[in-house]
């Protein structure tokens, strides 16, 4: 036997061999029909190719299983020995390395028959009377690669970004919590976008009622508030799945929100987000944009899809920050209890382990195959098994007794959130553990030549009670000189499903319900709550810390009202001790809740059901800054009795007064303890001809204004400026 070792270099290949050969049809390029000449061009070939025998020894070529069954199939590193002499005639080594790098050039071996072994790259060399040429047959330095490959930039996006650097996430399935990223922060044109990821998206994931959806500091944000781009628009930021809100994203004391989205992630070939394994891999592998951009063979990631349908097996999660390409591929093929190879054709293959039949059989000394010599045989040892499996998704875990010794193994799983996924990797798990914890390792004839890992074979030895057992190849070493492989034991019931209890019951927190928490809120001796606005519009109130909660989402509290929300409701419970939250009655001012929080008076009085106590005399406790934005006020409007009237200026800063058929003396509640601009419209009724008697506290600025006696006429529009004692006032008459 023979072997056929080719070094591929810019000038030409270098072609080596056990013993001098001339092998007929030869390539060196992948698609089988051409050759590099020495000018660094193609040419077909037909000719035979010459092979210098200076080949030292036979090549050992390893390929192995990873220790659970998922991953990227594993290889040892090749080392070549060829002779380092002057024969006069060839160039040497010293010669060859001072004209080429040879770090990083392929290397194909093949056997006399042409048949390719292994293909590589090499990784270093050494030379002295012998050259040694170490080989990496893995050929997946790609898998090094960063995901998510791109990061916010203002070439990509806009000038005004704020979040420079942050990852550009990918969206799988139905994902939750996704990083919203701010990509520009417009005042001029308000828009403020916020980039979720690659598109296109299917949609947001928008159900309230379970706490999905767009949230600011993890709480949910009404839809009116936003716009929502898929990534297929054309313009602007093509490609990219992003939220426009239509006000500014910061918070009361000048800092920016915190905000998620939950999305139905990318369509990828379909019209709805991709949720197959074998599908969000196959785009990992071959997507330009945001993958590999390389080549997979297209029948076993079909075979592979149909393997794992969707309805056990669904992929939901999202690559948010910047990880090996190799670990986000362990994540998804865990799940998806696959192995992924770069086949002989420089394609990803994937295998998706599950029941199998026989492909060959193997006999010791049984009179009848005799085609195998058993080295040893073992078993998992207790330190090495798994005495409880724990599988952890989705701030959830689920876990499955195996057998009496041996040690808990927690797993992590990112990308699942339904129950019946977690339920059958735990399954897989539980029967890997038992049924195939046996390991055999033989040596084999030529019929283990074009066997490969993950392949089922019987193996019969009469010395060692095994009649057509069957095992799973889980290594395979081939040289010319003979082949070895590793197995271990296999049974279908590995695939069967287990029973397994559901997930223990979530804690529902205030947050999860919708509430928000503040500091500062506390109950009192008296049943009393301080309560403080929330600026930042969500119109959450805080909630006091003494209120608890239980696993079913009850709540332990005195009677009374713990919160509002945006929609005007407000929720609490009506009597005291545990039980689910409710809405209760309160009056539209009280729905708004602006309390003090240093003054009993202050205070909102929690006791009977709507027993909410009017705050009129609310302090903001900072400075406000309405950038581009107005602020307005409530008119308030009153008629005159046709005796006294009284403006209450607590309680608006404009009032319209309409006379009432009759002169009118007016009376003034003073705002307390402010300095402030007010404002007051003057209209006659149908009759006209009506007066005003002013307070003592106005003084007008000259002589008091003359009321117009015009029909139904707005006779004036009256200023003041009070300065906590005198009403400072100035009339402007206004006919109509």
């Amino acid at each position: 036997m023979n072997l056929l070792v080719d070094i591929v270099l810019d000038s030409g290949a270098l072609s080596f061999a056990l013993r001098d050969v001339t092998a007929g049809g030869y390539r060196v390029t992948s698609d089988g029909k051409k050759r590099i000449t020495s000018d660094g061009s193609y040419r077909r070939i037909s000719a035979s190719i010459p092979y210098r025998g200076d080949l030292m020894e036979d090549i050992e070529i390893t390929k192995s299983l990873p220790d659970v069954f998922f991953g990227v199939e594993q290889t040892e590193p090749v080392h070549i020995r060829l002779m380092n002499v002057d024969n006069g005639l060839d160039d040497t080594w010293e010669t060859i390395t001072a004209a080429d790098e040879l770090r990083g050039r392929e290397v194909l071996i093949r056997d006399e028959d042409l048949q390719l072994l292994a293909r590589g790259k090499i990784t270093g060399y050494n030379m002295d009377d012998v050259f040694s040429i170490a080989v990496n047959l893995r050929d997946d330095e790609s898998l090094e690669t960063l995901l998510p490959p791109a990061v916010v930039t203002t070439d990509e996006f806009t000038t005004m970004a704020l979040d420079i650097g942050f990852p550009i996430s990918i969206c799988f399935g139905h994902a939750k919590d996704i990083p919203l990223r701010n990509i520009q922060n417009n005042l001029a044109d308000d828009h403020y976008d916020y980039l979720i990821g690659y598109g296109t998206l299917e949609s947001l994931w928008i159900d309230h009622e379970n706490n999905r959806g767009v949230k600011r500091k993890d709480v949910l944000v009404n839809t009116s508030e936003y716009i929502f781009y898929d990534g297929s628009q054309v313009s602007p930021y093509p490609g990219y799945a992003f939220l426009r809100f239509v006000k500014e994203q910061k918070d009361f004391s000048g800092g920016y929100y915190t905000l998620t989205a939950d999305v139905k992630g990318m369509e990828m070939d379909g019209e709805t987000a991709e949720r197959n394994f074998a599908n969000v891999i196959k785009e990992l592998l071959t997507n330009t944009t945001w993958g590999l951009g390389q080549d997979v063979d297209t029948d076993s990631f079909t075979a592979a899809a149909a393997a794992l349908p969707v309805a056990s097996w669904m992929c939901d999660g999202a690559v948010t920050a910047q990880q090996k390409t190799r670990d986000v591929l362990d994540d998804l093929l865990f799940v998806a209890r696959s192995s992924i190879e770069l086949n002989k054709t420089g394609k990803w293959e994937i295998t998706v382990d599950g029941e199998q039949s026989s492909v060959a059989s193997f006999g010791e000394h049984d009179g009848y195959f005799d085609n195998c010599e058993i080295t040893s045989m073992s078993i998992t040892p207790v330190d090495a098994s798994t005495k409880r499996g724990v599988i952890k998704y989705d701030q959830k875990e689920i876990n499955l007794d195996i057998q009496d010794f041996g040690a808990d193994k927690a797993y992590l799983m990112p990308f699942v959130t339904e129950n019946v996924t977690a339920k059958k990797v735990l399954s897989y798990i539980y029967g890997r553990q038992k049924y195939a914890d046996k390991k055999i390792s033989m040596n084999c004839d030529l019929e283990a030549k074009d066997r490969k890992c993950g392949e089922i074979i019987e193996i019969t030895s009469p010395a060692r009670a095994l009649t057509a057992s069957e095992y799973r190849i889980i290594s395979t070493t081939k040289k010319l000189a003979g082949y070895s492989m590793r197995c271990e034991a296999y049974d279908s019931h590995i695939f069967d499903d287990q029973t397994i209890a559901d997930p223990a019951a979530q804690a529902v927190s205030p947050v999860a319900q919708g509430l928000r928490s503040f500091a500062g809120t506390s109950f009192n001796a008296e049943n009393l709550i301080n309560v403080s606005y929330d600026f930042d519009g969500s119109g959450h109130i805080g909630r006091a810390p003494e209120i608890s909660w239980d696993a079913n989402g009850n709540i332990t509290m005195p009677s009374g009202i713990i919160t509002t929300i945006a929609t005007d409701v407000v929720l609490g419970r009506a009597s005291a001790g545990p039980g689910a939250v409710e809405e209760l009655v309160c009056t539209a001012f009280g729905k708004s809740l602006i309390a003090a929080a240093n003054a009993a008076a202050g205070r909102s009085v929690m006791g009977a059901l709507g027993n909410v106590v009017e705050d009129i005399t609310p302090e903001a406790g900072g400075e406000f800054n309405f950038l581009t934005h107005a602020a307005g006020f409530t008119l308030r409007a009153v008629t005159g009795s046709g005796g006294s009237t009284t403006i209450d200026w607590r309680t608006g800063n404009t009032w319209r007064f309409t006379f009432g058929g009759n002169n009118e003396f007016l009376a003034f509640t003073a705002p307390t303890n402010k300095v402030t601009t007010l404002l007051l419209a003057i209209k006659q009724d149908a009759e006209g001809g009506r007066d005003i008697t002013w307070p003592d506290t106005v003084t007008f600025l000259g002589t008091a204004p003359a009321i117009s006696d015009g029909i139904a006429a707005k006779t004036i529009i009256v200023s003041f400026y009070w300065d906590g004692a005198t009403y400072w006032g100035q009339a402007t008459p206004w006919e109509t």
